[in-house]
């Protein structure tokens, strides 16, 4: 495995969002150019590339993309990655995968996950959503235990429609509802399993008695909350106070918390 030691924390995540193609694109070449240039961290991108066939990712693509980058950065002039760092027999290296797998995958700094959730905001539905005919203060179908509100009459922000990720090891569903005009999109993610740690830059707030935290999210004003244990993500656009007027609505008691 490759020495972990002299990596910071931030890299480590920066590494595996990079490999999994959740990191942004304003951070991304920079990475990249770092890879080229330092062995250590190309061993630890290639731990990470191997790391992946062992789970299900949000862009399966990635891994192709990230190593034909980093070997065209090396191929002008940087070292060429070594990209036969990670050895041993079979059984061995199942071992060490699997060790990487969780030091570098694992959510193990809830910040992170929270910011890494929201940036979900920014890609497009993919399926279709409808309004539950048994209960039309919810939109149909469930994730894990879990209904995603109708806002359409209360809030004139109609579904539009829903994607569903893996972001760092967690499942996500996100839905997203679109203004009477087209003009304005909201995106309402609910990350499955635990709850996750509050933004460590958060800001707490309480409305309707739900409790909130506010960050800057990659749609400027983000808030995430809990609903029966899960974390939930709201961003897209509308300030703080409409955001959290919208996720605290409970429907009369159709949307539960």
């Amino acid at each position: 495995m490759a020495d972990l030691t002299d990596i910071d924390d931030d890299t480590l995540r920066d590494i595996v969002r990079l490999v999994d193609g959740t990191l942004p694109t304003e951070r991304k070449e920079a990475l990249e150019e770092r890879v080229s240039l330092q062995p250590q961290l190309q061993a630890i991108v290639e731990e990470q590339l191997k790391a992946r066939a062992l789970s299900t990712s949000i862009d399966e693509d990635a891994p192709g993309r990230v190593h034909a980058k980093i070997a065209a950065r090396a191929s002008h002039g940087a070292p060429r990655p070594n990209f036969a760092l990670v050895v041993g027999a079979a059984a061995a290296m199942m071992a060490v995968l699997a060790a990487v797998f969780i030091v570098l995958v694992a959510p193990n700094t809830v910040d992170a996950n929270v910011e890494a959730v929201a940036e979900v905001s920014l890609r497009a539905p993919e399926d279709t959503v409808a309004v539950d005919p048994a209960e039309p203060a919810l939109l149909e179908g469930t994730f894990d235990g879990l209904q995603f509100p109708n806002w359409s009459e209360e809030f004139s922000f109609t579904g539009a429609g829903r994607r569903d990720d893996t972001v760092e090891g967690r499942t996500v569903r996100t839905t997203f509802y679109d203004d009477a005009a087209g003009e304005r999109r909201i995106a309402y993610t609910i990350v499955s399993g635990g709850s996750l740690d509050p933004p460590r830059d958060g800001t707490p707030r309480v409305v309707n008695g739900v409790e909130f935290e506010i960050f800057d999210g990659p749609l400027a004003t983000t808030v995430t909350w809990e609903r029966d244990g899960h974390t939930c993500v709201l961003a897209g656009d509308g300030d703080a106070e409409m955001l959290m007027a919208m996720a605290s609505w409970k429907g009369g008691g159709a949307v539960t918390f």
